[in-house]
């Protein structure tokens, strides 16, 4: 592990613009949003409708319905002799010429989008259902039924409402041909190796998420000690901070703070990086940071490079929603930042805190101290997956509450 208190190589910088994927970039763009609102969930997986771009009113639902979905419900409903008996009363309408159009056209390649339609899979797994129980294979049952019990409860929009008026009574159908000892012995199976359910899962944020969320924005001083495992999105969590808070993301481990950095960068968010800082001279803005930019002295136009881009004056973090230091620079982040900000408006994040704690010596215990004894901002989250719990840091919960008037302390502890 990388513990140097120095400046970033170019290498360092470079490495930071490279853009994320695609997948990355939706997981992100959940944690950004779930800020506002933590009970947001998306699903990528698309209905019909969606899939085509369509208001899914009556008339489009019902010519989907007989288009598409009909002919294999009739098959199913033949094959299995399984009875059943739309209720839907639904106003019929007349389908407006750029549907009709576009209906046409699309219907031809819809067969072939099978697994990127939602109401095609359910299908699928409902003929599954109904073919192993036939054929007396229940542990295929099991795991099928199981799962379109389960699809049925992700938040996919517009479903057919036809589609799912067949599944739901797919289910209750089949339901009291369930064992649930049978269902527990094969747990395993249903949950941790359905690889359809993962394929198609809803996406949320993790519950220590959620409370950490809800927690920053009580305007009160607070020390929150955050511990959850490796890879559940502890890292990632200062850019929903961001939405609302400065947040000064301090770690020992550089490679953390370049994978936020080159995260927070993907998704728009403007950083500064406080690398091996003597003082406050030496953070520096990324480029679309810049507030201002350096002048020649005697023209007064912007300096460029030879690429065309403005020199940037740093000495202006005005834009800085996130500023990514080391230990060592912490001091120098704090006040930079607040030049520009509010106390109250900004976020020490401070990530893996008890790293080289375990040394009876080490040069960074004169970092940490100088951290802790400097600190002004009244709003401090220590994140580590091996945080010492709270019953253990009660000099250093004592000492925060005696220096910050109406402060609270919260240990969110997760297990996810």
């Amino acid at each position: 592990m990388d513990l140097n208190q120095q400046k970033l190589t170019k290498t360092e910088w470079d490495t930071t613009e490279i853009p994320i994927s695609q997948e990355e970039r939706e997981i992100l763009k959940l944690i950004i949003t779930g800020y506002s609102d933590v009970n947001y969930i998306y699903n990528k997986n698309m209905s019909i409708s969606n899939y085509l771009k369509l208001e899914p009113n009556d008339g489009v639902n019902h010519y989907l319905y007989n288009e598409h979905f009909l002919p294999m419900i009739r098959e199913l409903i033949t094959t299995y002799d399984f009875e059943f008996q739309s209720n839907i009363q639904l106003k019929l309408q007349r389908l407006v010429s750029i549907e009709k159009m576009k209906l046409e056209h699309l219907s031809k390649t819809l067969q072939d989008c099978g697994d990127k339609i939602f109401e095609f899979y359910l299908l699928h797994i409902a003929k599954q259902t109904m073919k192993y129980f036939y054929k007396d294979n229940m542990k295929k049952f099991n795991k099928n039924y199981y799962t379109l019990f389960h699809l049925m409860k992700l938040k996919i929009t517009n479903v057919n409402p036809y589609v799912t008026e067949f599944i739901v009574a797919v289910l209750d159908e089949y339901k009291e041909e369930l064992k649930i000892e049978e269902l527990f012995l094969q747990c395993s199976d249903l949950i941790e190796k359905n690889d359809e359910l993962v394929k198609y899962k809803d996406y949320q944020l993790y519950e220590h998420q959620k409370e950490l969320f809800t927690i920053a924005k009580n305007p009160n001083p607070k020390l929150i000690l955050y511990i959850a495992p490796t890879g559940t999105g502890k890292t990632m969590s200062p850019l929903g901070l961001s939405e609302t808070k400065r947040v000064i993301f301090v770690c020992a481990a550089r490679h953390v703070g370049l994978a936020l950095a080159k995260s927070a960068i993907s998704m728009g968010k403007k950083i500064a990086f406080a690398f091996g800082c003597n003082d406050v001279t030496d953070i520096r803005l990324h480029y679309f940071s810049a507030k201002d930019y350096v002048k020649h002295n005697k023209s007064g136009k912007d300096i460029k490079y030879r690429d065309g881009s403005k020199k940037v004056d740093n000495s202006n973090g005005e834009n800085v929603e996130i500023m990514i230091c080391d230990i060592k620079s912490y001091v120098c982040a704090m006040y930079y930042m607040n030049a520009f900000n509010k106390k109250e408006d900004m976020i020490m994040y401070w990530d893996e805190p008890t790293i080289t704690m375990d040394y009876e010596e080490h040069e960074f215990h004169s970092y940490i101290a100088d951290v802790w004894q400097k600190n002004i901002i009244p709003n401090i989250i220590l994140s580590s997956a091996t945080l010492p719990h709270q019953e253990d840091l009660q000099e250093t919960i004592a000492d925060f509450t005696s220096r910050f008037e109406n402060s609270m302390e919260h240990n969110l502890v997760s297990h996810d």
